[in-house]
């Protein structure tokens, strides 16, 4: 999906297919057993969001999602958003960059160009579910998860610009779960513990679940963070000028250059002695 179809309001209630009617009658009906769940095909990659119901629990819209870059993470311990807010809960939390359109930048990094349909489809079946197939009994004033990377507070942000959909998922009670693509040994994923081994730049997935929110005045879906695998490295996205960058070379007079990085240490008591 090119970044056109999403320019007026992401154009997204205006893209929203009808997607199984029947599956949202059973659910608003109260038909689905136990142990039934409904699994949409969505793209020929096979990715799928299962929409799971069972008597007295609430409903999970629950997606893996494409490879997106890693933006601002905070998997190994919770994190406010504002630190001046006392009334703000610390949260694990992840900004989720997806590439939907390629530029020369993209090319140059080998980003893949993804489809989003899967958390699209999530949020679809969500709203259909709560508030019925007709979709101007919607509210209007909703808040959506998807931002586009144009963003003027965004765009000039390492990773964010043209080309790019992102969105947050986070977790106030629950540490998301974090692998490594490579197995230990056991046929499973390495889990990874190293703060350094995951941060903003890297590619990964993540599992994620759609939720209905309605509070102080703000309204909307947004994603939750259950799991995240780690697919690749990256450039590290950092704000930190490399000393080459930072300084010129300053011309030695001949003979001086080495001898002047050689100066012997000087005496104690001395003004800049130690």
């Amino acid at each position: 999906m090119g970044m056109s179809d999403w320019e007026n309001e992401w154009d997204f209630r205006e893209n929203l297919e009808n997607e199984s009617e029947e599956a949202a009658a059973k659910a608003r009906a109260g038909q689905w057993s136990t142990a039934s769940k409904q699994k949409l095909n969505l793209n020929s990659e096979d990715k799928q969001m299962t929409a799971t119901a069972t008597a007295g629990k609430k409903k999970i819209y629950k997606v893996t999602t494409p490879e997106f870059r890693v933006s601002f993470p905070a998997v190994f311990a919770p994190r406010k958003i504002n630190q001046n807010d006392p009334n703000e809960k610390p949260k694990y939390s992840v900004q989720m960059l997806f590439r939907v359109k390629a530029t020369a930048k993209s090319q140059e990094l080998g980003e893949k160009v993804v489809d989003i349909e899967p958390l699209r489809a999530a949020v679809r079946q969500l709203l259909t579910d709560k508030f019925g197939a007709d979709r101007t009994q919607w509210p209007t004033n909703m808040r959506l998860p998807f931002r586009l990377g144009t963003e003027p507070e965004k765009k000039d942000k390492d990773g964010y610009g043209e080309g790019i959909i992102f969105c947050g998922a986070s977790s106030t009670q629950n540490k998301p779960g974090l692998v490594d693509s490579v197995g230990d040994g056991t046929g499973k994923p390495r889990v990874i513990i190293d703060p350094n081994e995951f941060y903003g730049g890297c590619y990964a997935r993540a599992t994620i679940n759609a939720y209905w929110y309605d509070r102080a005045g703000n309204k909307g879906v947004s994603f939750g963070l259950m799991n995240i695998q780690k697919l690749r490295d990256g450039q590290p996205f950092s704000s930190r000028v490399k000393a080459e960058d930072e300084f010129d070379a300053i011309e030695q007079p001949a003979g001086e250059g080495a001898s002047a990085a050689a100066q012997p240490a000087q005496a104690a008591g001395s003004e800049i002695g130690v």
